[in-house]
């Protein structure tokens, strides 16, 4: 059986399209719109205004910290009291303060130091002298500044306490022959030494002198050196130089004389110092008046007139050994090394033959 009914068309629903997860896009949060006002009551619940959108204002979110005003104050931040009395310390004036001293004041005093002189080094006395007399006439060369005297074993040391003094007093004593030594002044300029290398020995000292005056260099003295043991003569010479700033400028000469040199500088001497005039230690040839001993044969006379023949033994100065006075095997300057130096006063008392005369 046929129904009644008109037929409708069918008409087909297109399906919806699948949305991919990937494709999905999040919405950004709203603005915030903010319509609220605190009342002036005190009132916190918000009123609502409807009115003008021109009083609508949009608030911004912020994400950075709010910085504190410079005049924010910690809550730990503990608080002076104004009203506490700060009384004077009546132990103020006795108290020890670290204040500086004023500059005048450390002016006057670096002056006053640069003022005082040098005391003028001893003058030692080996003879029999008449010690009342003797006094009285150093009495008469000294000045206000006075002088000492202490007496031992060995001799008489003599303090004076001025330049002055010192040089009328080395002046008496030469000219009346009294034996005696001393040392080098502070206030008498040393010479500036070096060693010169690879110089012929038999170059004359006048020429080498000539040709350090010609390059600026004033000399005071200059010495060849020989070998200490064999008395050879070595290609070396030790020159003494005139104090003066520009006196380093001697190791920058690599020519002289016609020849190639090297300047250098002396090694320091690890030895007492032995004087070539009497032999005896602790003072040098420059500033001894005592007797002249022979370095070969021990005799009273100077080193260079003695006519002893190589042949002959020699004979030491010092202990009478069969050895010359500057042999470094003798048990006397082993006794005498640096190292002992001190110890001078306590060796004296050793019973070796002459010691006590030859010792300070």
């Amino acid at each position: 059986m046929k129904s009644n009914r008109p037929s409708t068309p069918i008409t087909k629903i297109p399906k919806s399209p699948i949305i991919k997860k990937s494709t999905i896009k999040t919405v950004p949060p709203p603005l915030i719109i903010s319509n609220t006002l605190m009342d002036q009551t005190g009132d916190s619940s918000p009123t609502d205004l409807s009115g003008n959108e021109s009083d609508w204002k949009t608030v911004p979110t912020n994400s950075t910290k709010r910085n504190r005003s410079p005049n924010h104050t910690s809550p730990n931040t503990k608080k002076t009291d104004t009203n506490i009395f700060i009384s004077a310390n009546r132990f103020t004036p006795i108290a020890p303060t670290n204040e500086v001293q004023p500059m005048e004041t450390v002016e006057t005093q670096s002056l006053n130091n640069d003022n005082k002189t040098s005391k003028p080094p001893p003058i030692f006395i080996q003879e029999q002298i008449n010690y009342n007399n003797f006094c009285q006439k150093i009495n008469e060369l000294t000045d206000t500044s006075g002088f000492d005297c202490k007496s031992s074993t060995k001799g008489l040391k003599l303090q004076t306490y001025s330049p002055d003094s010192y040089r009328s007093v080395i002046k008496y004593l030469k000219n009346n022959n009294v034996s005696f030594h001393s040392y080098q002044s502070k206030e008498e300029e040393k010479p500036y030494r070096v060693v010169i290398r690879n110089m012929h020995h038999s170059t004359d000292t006048s020429f080498i002198k000539q040709e350090l005056l010609n390059k600026g260099f004033v000399t005071r003295n200059i010495m060849p050196v020989t070998h200490k043991s064999t008395n050879t003569p070595l290609p070396i010479f030790f020159v003494d130089i005139e104090p003066s700033p520009t006196n380093s400028e001697i190791f920058k000469l690599t020519s002289l004389c016609y020849t190639k040199i090297k300047v250098e500088i002396p090694h320091p001497k690890k030895v007492i110092p032995q004087c070539h005039r009497c032999q005896t230690y602790g003072h040098t040839r420059g500033y001894c008046n005592h007797s002249p001993r022979c370095v070969r044969c021990g005799e009273h006379h100077e080193s260079t007139t003695c006519t002893k023949d190589r042949s002959s033994p020699a004979k030491c100065a010092l202990c009478g050994g069969n050895h010359p006075a500057n042999f470094r095997g003798c048990h006397l300057t082993r006794i005498l090394k640096k190292d002992n130096y001190r110890t001078l006063q306590r060796i004296s008392r050793i019973k070796v033959p002459n010691l006590a005369n030859h010792l300070e």
